[in-house]
């Protein structure tokens, strides 16, 4: 059997590497496989580095904003790169008969290319459903062709209960399987992580500086612990390359948090990251599974997440870890004093944290259920079925 792993996105990103990971334990269960990207990037690097196969076809996205008139300058954009990626199309169809392709795996609802291609060669598709369009306040640029193809693919992959029951009848004929993403479990799995060796308490968050990630909560819930005599410091890893983390660091130089908060920027070793930290932050308004929260439990730490998303399908509060109110930064500071306040009870659900993400997330049992998933969907197809 032959997968071929289309991919939207050729930077690094959380769903760029669940898909990498996918395909290579894919892989190592004795399937083919072949990655395709829209573009050059750090995903392509990351996918040469760990010797997948890979092809580059410049493409788009389809998506187009939810709630505003596109610009005439956006539209002449968009209808240019429609053009070109009705030729993607072709030589992506070009590609499938080429490589014998049996599978073709689309990995977010953001491109749309690959399944188009595999519907014209009659090759069977599956789609991967990662996000929340409407919280990200995007939508189908053609709704009816959109829902149609989605709909068609033989099946459907939802990262979370919240993804499943969010797009739950809206794909006509689509039939909807929820398969976790995986982590690494051999790789970030860290029994000996001590909890709060130093005086001043460690805090991480790990994600791109946007809004709605919402790190300037944590920021907040610091400044409050800060003002009450409590020794905290965060330390923000992901792209801050963004507006809303200039107005952060506007912020912290104002408060004079300068001591307490640093930036780290992007960085492909974020386990160097957690070993050196007590307590991971999920301070996001959604999340569509919620790796990097995952990624912190395995490693030992003690999860802090916010109500909202797919975090509870991770965290049960007071048990694996601790839960407080979306977007209330008072809140997020009880929860950590909660934390402080009762230490051999916080590493007691650091542990009890750590098994349950290694015990219902990894990766290798993840890529077991997609390779059963494709062996199902080709077993209907020989039967003529959907």
């Amino acid at each position: 059997m032959k997968i071929l792993f289309v991919c939207s996105d050729f930077n690094r990103s959380g769903a760029a590497l669940a898909m990498i990971e996918l395909s290579e334990k894919v892989r190592q269960l004795g399937e083919e496989v072949l990655l395709l990207y829209p573009g050059y990037g750090d995903a392509v690097e990351e996918a040469r580095k760990r010797g997948l196969p890979l092809a580059v076809i410049r493409s788009y996205e389809w998506l187009k904003p939810l709630d505003r008139k596109e610009s005439l300058y956006e539209k002449t954009r968009w209808f240019l790169k429609h053009i070109w990626n009705r030729i993607a199309i072709r030589r992506i169809c070009k590609l499938i008969r080429n490589e014998r392709i049996d599978i073709v795996h689309n990995n977010t609802l953001w491109g749309y290319v690959g399944p188009a291609a595999a519907r014209r060669t009659h090759t069977p598709y599956v789609w991967h459903m990662r996000e929340l369009l409407e919280q990200q306040r995007k939508k189908l640029r053609w709704k009816e062709y959109g829902e149609r193809l989605i709909g068609g693919a033989d099946a459907l992959i939802a990262i979370s209960g919240l993804v499943a029951r969010n797009y739950e009848g809206r794909f006509p004929g689509g039939k909807i399987f929820l398969v976790y993403d995986g982590v690494d479990v051999r790789k970030m799995y860290r029994k000996d992580h001590r909890l709060f060796r130093a005086s001043k308490t460690s805090l991480l968050v790990v994600g791109g500086v946007r809004e709605h990630k919402r790190q300037m909560d944590v920021v907040q819930a610091v400044e409050t612990l800060v003002h009450k005599g409590i020794d905290v410091g965060l330390t923000i890893v992901g792209d801050d390359d963004t507006p809303y983390a200039e107005n952060i660091k506007d912020y912290i130089l104002k408060k004079d948090l300068g001591n307490h908060v640093v930036f780290r920027g992007e960085t492909s070793d974020v386990a160097s990251c957690l070993a050196q930290s007590d307590i991971s932050v999920t301070s996001s308004q959604f999340e569509g599974f919620g790796r990097a929260t995952a990624e912190a439990m395995l490693a030992g730490c003690v999860a802090v997440v916010s109500n909202s998303g797919a975090n509870q399908e991770i965290v049960t509060d007071g048990e694996t870890g601790y839960v407080y109110e979306l977007g209330d930064p008072a809140a997020l500071a009880v929860a950590i004093k909660r934390i402080l306040a009762d230490k051999k009870k916080a590493a007691e659900c650091a542990t009890a944290g750590r098994e349950s993400v290694a015990r219902r997330f990894d990766n290798m049992e993840n890529a077991h259920r997609v390779v059963e998933l494709y062996k199902t969907v080709l077993a209907n197809r020989r039967r003529g079925g959907p």
